[in-house]
């Protein structure tokens, strides 16, 4: 596929050269932060050996080498996945549908996922959580029993209903993950050459006639307004996240003062075998460090005469996500709990269900909501999990099972 033209309507956008960048800064990771502890430990220990510090750095040598041998891994996979980053590459868009496509180079085999536009239900820009604002374009299907897997790296077929990085929607969508620059490009294209009609953004929740003036803004951070019940719901399914972020920054701050104790000491080799460990659980602990703003913001669920608002405010990083849902398009409310710890053994997880009249469509919501079609899932804990159904009860206890 020939480079692509920046002007709208010329109908291809070319991904090559940003697939090339990445899998050459992929080498340079590879190189500064797996080898280079390798590299230095192993130089140093040689050295004192040719000083007459050690004795016999055989020992040492050995544990380097094993660690050079798994090394040999992620170095193989670079290899192998280069002729794929490499390859001509893009989204081709036309009066028939939405292309995309690789072509074959070397052993990495190319391809094309067309989609037409009679099956194109929504295009929309979306946010994964905890990543930057607007890094994805989600192509939501009306079915998804034609649409194979895509071969290029950076588009991902996400079947109906299945989570992906936090975000959940009730219909088959690809959701392709590129640079701002190259997405705003896509857009472009696609609003050239888009049917009316076709795959048209609609609002996250679509109103009745009776209701379509405009919503006000919810409240801002902080207390819940006048005539305003929320809920808060800091901190909820947090458990496991913090306890793997606790233990991956305590063993990388430990494993960092032991590799200073061993290079002061002259142990050259402990300090590149404890280097390397450094690095490794720094680089683990980064990602989970990135996710406290959306644990720790203000948030919760907002109820008001007019409607549900699931917030998550800004933060940091975070972007924060704001759902608005009115009443007019919600069937019943349910108070569930989603495992039965009698028969399961586990401990009970507990749900308020909100069965909508129509699906979401391309909504983003908290981490704490999870969408099975026409049913949008709140997963508070015990304690909120009471306060939550009471709150519901108080405000539309018509919607509740018994009234």
């Amino acid at each position: 596929m020939p480079a692509s033209s920046p002007a709208p309507g010329s109908g291809r956008v070319d991904v090559r050269k940003d697939q090339a960048q990445y899998w050459i800064g992929s080498w340079i990771g590879f190189g500064l932060i797996l080898l280079l502890p390798v590299g230095l430990g192993v130089g140093a220990r040689y050295a004192a050996y040719v000083r007459g510090n050690v004795e016999d750095p055989s020992g040492d040598l050995v544990v380097f080498g094993v660690l050079g041998a798994l090394l040999l891994v992620p170095l193989l996979a670079l290899v192998l996945t280069g002729p794929r980053h490499l390859a001509e590459q893009g989204v081709e868009v036309g009066d028939r549908g939405i292309g995309l496509v690789r072509e074959r180079r070397s052993w990495a085999r190319g391809g094309t996922v067309f989609v037409p536009w009679r099956d194109v239900h929504l295009v929309t820009r979306s946010v994964s959580k905890g990543s930057v604002p607007g890094r994805t374009l989600e192509i939501h299907l009306k079915r998804g029993d034609g649409v194979s897997e895509p071969v290029v790296r950076w588009a991902t077929l996400v079947p109906a209903g299945r989570n992906w990085k936090g975000t959940t929607a009730s219909r088959p969508r690809i959701v392709v993950t590129l640079g701002d620059d190259l997405l705003s490009r896509i857009e472009k294209e696609i609003g050239v050459w888009r049917p009316a009609g076709a795959g048209r953004a609609r609002p996250a929740a679509p109103e009745s006639a009776a209701a379509a003036e405009p919503v006000p803004e919810a409240a801002a951070p902080g207390p819940a307004g006048a005539g305003v019940l929320r809920v808060d719901m800091r901190w909820q399914q947090a458990a496991g996240w913090l306890v793997t972020t606790v233990v991956c920054v305590y063993f990388a701050l430990g494993l960092a003062v032991l590799t200073v104790v061993s290079a002061v000491n002259g142990e050259y080799g402990g300090a590149g075998v404890m280097l390397f460990l450094t690095v490794f659980f720094a680089l683990v602990s980064r990602p989970l460090l990135r996710r406290t703003p959306r644990y720790t913001t203000v948030q919760g669920v907002e109820l008001d005469a007019e409607g549900i608002t699931l917030v998550q405010e800004p933060k940091g990083s975070f972007a924060g996500v704001r759902a608005r849902i009115p009443w007019s398009e919600v069937r019943s409310v349910g108070q569930d709990v989603g495992t039965d710890h009698r028969t399961s053994g586990r401990k009970p997880q507990f749900s308020v269900d909100v069965v909508t009249r129509e699906p979401l469509y391309g909504v983003d919501l908290p981490h704490w909501v999870g969408l099975e079609g026409e049913k949008m899932r709140i997963k508070p804990n015990q304690a909120r999990h009471g306060e939550l159904v009471r709150a519901f009860r108080a405000v539309r206890p018509d919607l509740l099972p018994g009234g």
